[in-house]
């Protein structure tokens, strides 16, 4: 073993002296093959199991959350839309259940989709040792048609980034053999929910099968849907026009304000956001040939409503 992996071992023993000062260190040492750094962390009063070896548990640690704007978001739009009542979210590519956690908080009955096992598991194991009861999880996809398809999970420390996506290789994705896939507005309408609020989608360059699946969701219930869109993947979207078509007719796109008037990333401002969460955002005006963007679908009745959120 190397001396600044037994350093980072000995340090990570001393809890508490190293949390700010070290995260350098950290940082670099958890992206190491036998990177193995677990921690318990209060996460909006529920317990947290984690380990710096995961891109999203190594923000919980050191930030609180990962993508934190987004899930101030979720909820704040989940309270404006159902200020009291029965609210029901929907999380479409749930990996380790960090979203669905915290909407738990704050949704009546939230049902999370998750097909690629490893991540899976974590998820259930943090909903049981939390007692969470309102909490449902399906071992499948969502997607236009039934199906089962070819799946490429990550190798690295970012786990979210698993994807039905071919060209994920270039990622460091490796193919592991078929997962299952369901059209979503036939497998919703199995649940019977009265009215979906919120749906947060996260499905790594499926988007447009995804939402494709959800036409008569979408029409039927109206919910206001948060998702990240990637711009050159193989199976999602090739336009402005293309995502358009395929929400209902007065849906209208809202994007995370997260870069500067040049096209590249704020830096400075994503990382005062990422600590206190705050976030803006405004309407989508251009189309980008590369990356991702978190977006927002928003449903005209919902427009004023949320008024205060999308405003910012």
């Amino acid at each position: 073993m190397a001396l600044i992996d037994r350093l980072g071992r000995w340090l990570w023993k001393r809890k508490g002296s190293h949390r700010q000062w070290y995260r350098p260190l950290f940082k670099r040492l958890s992206r190491r093959a036998d990177a193995d750094y677990p921690f318990q962390a209060d996460f909006f009063g529920l317990r947290y199991d984690g380990n710096l070896n995961n891109n999203i548990d190594y923000a919980v640690y050191y930030f609180g959350a990962f993508e934190k704007p987004v899930l101030f978001f979720l909820r704040d739009t989940l309270t404006s839309l159902v200020p009291e009542g029965d609210r029901c979210f929907i999380d479409i590519g749930a990996n380790v259940g960090q979203h669905t956690l915290f909407m738990s908080n704050h949704a009546c009955r939230v049902h999370a989709f998750e097909p690629y096992p490893p991540v899976r598991d974590v998820l259930v194991s943090r909903v049981l040792k939390n007692n969470i009861e309102n909490v449902a999880i399906h071992p499948v996809g969502l997607s236009d048609a039934n199906a089962s398809l070819p799946f490429y999970a990550p190798t690295g420390r970012n786990k979210g980034i698993g994807s039905f996506d071919q060209s994920s290789v270039a990622k460091g994705n490796q193919p592991i053999g078929e997962l299952q896939l369901v059209k979503g507005d036939d497998f919703l309408e199995t649940l019977e929910l009265e009215k979906i609020h919120l749906i947060k989608m996260d499905v790594e360059g499926f988007e447009k099968p995804a939402l494709r699946g959800l036409s008569q969701t979408l029409a039927q219930h109206r919910p206001v849907v948060v998702f990240e869109l990637t711009y050159d993947g193989e199976l999602s979207f090739k336009s402005m026009e293309d995502v358009l078509e395929t929400l209902p007719a007065d849906y209208e796109l809202y994007a995370f304000v997260s870069r500067d008037a040049n096209g590249r990333r704020a830096r400075s401002r994503n990382a005062r956001a990422r600590v206190t969460g705050e976030y803006q955002l405004a309407p989508v005006t251009e189309w980008r040939s590369t990356g991702q963007d978190d977006l927002v679908a928003v449903p005209a009745e919902s427009r004023e409503v949320l008024a205060g959120v999308l405003n910012r």
